[in-house]
């Protein structure tokens, strides 16, 4: 159980690497095609970009966790 664990975790390590890599692409060809991102204040609709990719973020890993341990039950 100790081992599957382990490779559990280190299969989740690259994947969070890999959707971080994603996220820093996707961020830099965003701020090639509209500029550099200004702050909340003068830009609000920025503001609920930013919080829609975190959001993103976030259902990636939960779907990540998920297939993982469907894989382990199975």
């Amino acid at each position: 159980m100790h081992g599957e664990l382990m490779e559990f975790n280190e299969l989740l390590q690259k994947q969070l690497l890999y959707r971080e890599s994603q996220l820093k692409h996707l961020t830099e060809e965003l701020v090639s095609l509209r500029g550099p991102v200004s702050t909340c204040n003068t830009m609000p609709d920025l503001c609920v970009s930013s919080f829609f990719v975190s959001v993103l973020s976030v259902m990636w890993i939960f779907c990540l966790i998920m297939d993982c341990v469907n894989l382990l039950l199975s």
